[in-house]
């Protein structure tokens, strides 16, 4: 089941709620940012173990990589997008986890 967020802040309440197995997340929203919303769930104990892929238009600065190290899984750039990437992304991000059917 894919659950869809259109913002920051619905995109945590969701995550809170539902508890979901994976996170694709854009940095750009309005109000609540993806950097927002990777330190809100975070700092949530039942949310901080969920895996967070960024798909992201945002051009990705050192700066950036270093806000998100140690948060999110992968960070992928939509102008390099890599189909082949981002499915390896997924089972990478969902090797070990149990999902229910």
């Amino acid at each position: 089941t894919v659950l869809r967020a259109y913002g920051g802040q619905e995109a945590i309440d969701s995550a809170r709620r539902e508890l979901p197995d994976l996170i694709v997340l854009d940095l750009m929203m309005p109000d609540v940012t993806g950097f927002d919303v990777v330190a809100a769930l975070h700092e949530d104990a039942d949310t901080a173990a969920i895996p967070i892929v960024v798909v992201t238009a945002k051009h990705i600065t050192p700066e950036d990589r270093e806000k998100l190290n140690g948060y999110v899984l992968s960070i992928m750039e939509k102008a390099n997008f890599d189909r082949d990437r981002f499915i390896a992304e997924v089972r990478r991000a969902m090797a070990g986890r149990h999902v229910a059917l």
